[in-house]
């Protein structure tokens, strides 16, 4: 297996070959996505550069507007999970809170922040609810030069209609939305509460954003009862125009895959994948490009961030993200008590990074595969283990025969061009 410079030295070798001669299939997805995550490395130069500027931690942060409020009844819902393991709001953010973190990030935070808002399903906030955000965004951006806030909404897609769109379009948030797959899968786990499917909404809010030439990302949640064909699964998001994927599991124990078997169907789609062409990009293949060319990747779970995305309540209640932690312990304080400052100094927030490092400790003294997850998302130690951190991932037997097939793949693509 080649080390970290040595692949960069290959990758340089491949792309030049590559101008040369006829690529296949398999060789023209990778050169693509080299040839754009280097684009991207290239891009935010500046912004990793100004990061010692920075004089908080944080720069990301996940709003909860309508708590765990929903408008479906999805089968592996998180809102469910949160119900039974921390407070349940079912009231929505005053615009005095929203008002009172956004100073406080500007206060505290430098550089560009990102906001995610989620739910339950966010849009049950309302546009004049966001309409009031973006006016207090830019009253306090304007005096406050050295911040720059850039919005990212999640929603199940199912409320989108043109006022929605010409919303979000003109005050450029970045759009994430939910799709499982085909019409048989997605609507076997995402349902409204009288069972019926969503799928034909979901697609008929898709239709629109891409009508209005918005660019946004899609989110597929993997249960066992979906059908896993991974060539027809490409095909379905392919077909829809879709071009950028996010592949998670299910966070309800009851509905997870075991990780061999989530495994076994990442192989088959990173191999369905590089048969496809480069019209798609799979976030989760993409990382993992990201690590073997010494980038970070962009996921929190393998980028070493976990733990720097604070999920903000609608009561003003940080935790330490949006996964259902079943503690306590993973709630640091309100913040109309305290401040991020104090919120980040806290002992329950130094003894979360204590149990993440020596969790990860563990794993880079044993495990080969650390430089390409950097230990996986801490709540992935706690599944099947009562909710508490145990010694590792509950998908790391899994991960490592991900990461095996995918880069022993990607060796042999870029140094068999040689025998050409």
């Amino acid at each position: 297996m080649l080390g970290i410079f040595e692949r960069l030295n290959q990758i340089e070798s491949f792309k030049s070959w590559a101008e040369h001669h006829v690529l296949t299939s398999e060789h023209k997805t990778i050169l693509s996505f080299i040839k754009s995550i280097q684009k991207t490395i290239e891009n935010n130069k500046p912004a990793y550069s100004s990061r010692s500027t920075v004089v908080f931690p944080i720069s990301n942060f996940v709003i909860k507007p309508v708590g765990n409020i929903c408008n479906l009844g999805c089968c592996y819902c998180l809102a469910k999970i949160h119900k039974s393991t921390r407070r349940y709001f079912e009231s929505n953010m005053s615009i005095g809170l929203v008002e009172e973190i956004i100073l406080q990030m500007a206060r505290y935070c430098s550089g560009r922040v990102s906001i995610i808002w989620t739910g339950g399903e966010v849009l049950l906030a309302g546009i004049d609810f966001f309409k009031k955000v973006i006016g207090i965004q830019k009253n306090i951006t304007t005096k406050n030069k050295h911040i720059e806030i850039v919005n990212k909404i999640q929603t199940n897609a199912v409320m989108l209609n043109q006022r929605w769109i010409d919303f979000l379009k003109q005050n450029d948030f970045r759009v994430s939305l939910s799709l499982d797959g085909s019409e048989r899968d997605h609507n076997r786990s995402r349902t409204y509460r009288n069972f019926s499917g969503t799928y034909k909404d979901v697609i008929r809010g898709i239709r629109m954003l891409r009508q209005a030439n918005m660019d946004f990302g899609t989110i597929a949640t993997i249960i066992p009862a979906h059908s896993r064909d991974p060539a027809a699964f490409i095909k379905t998001f392919l077909d829809l125009g879709i071009t950028r994927l996010l592949i998670h599991q299910s966070f309800d124990e009851a509905m997870l895959l075991s990780p061999e078997d989530f495994a076994d169907f990442m192989i088959a789609l990173f191999d369905a994948w590089l048969l496809s062409g480069e019209k798609i990009r799979i976030v989760n293949f993409e990382d993992i490009f990201y690590s073997l060319m010494g980038a970070k990747a962009t996921v929190c779970s393998h980028n070493g961030n976990c733990g720097k995305f604070p999920c903000i309540e609608p009561n003003g209640d940080v935790w330490i993200c949006d996964l259902p932690f079943t503690s306590e312990d993973y709630c640091f304080g309100n913040i109309s008590d305290y401040s991020l400052a104090e919120l980040f100094s806290s002992d329950k927030c130094q003894r979360f990074f204590e149990i993440k490092s020596e969790a990860y400790r563990k794993c880079l003294l044993s495990c080969k595969w650390f430089y390409v997850c950097l230990g996986d998302c801490l709540y992935n130690y706690a599944i099947r283990n009562n909710g508490i951190v145990g010694p590792k991932s509950y998908y790391c037997k899994g991960l490592s025969k991900i990461f095996y097939h995918i880069i022993s793949k990607f060796d042999r693509i870029i140094t068999l061009r040689a025998g050409s």
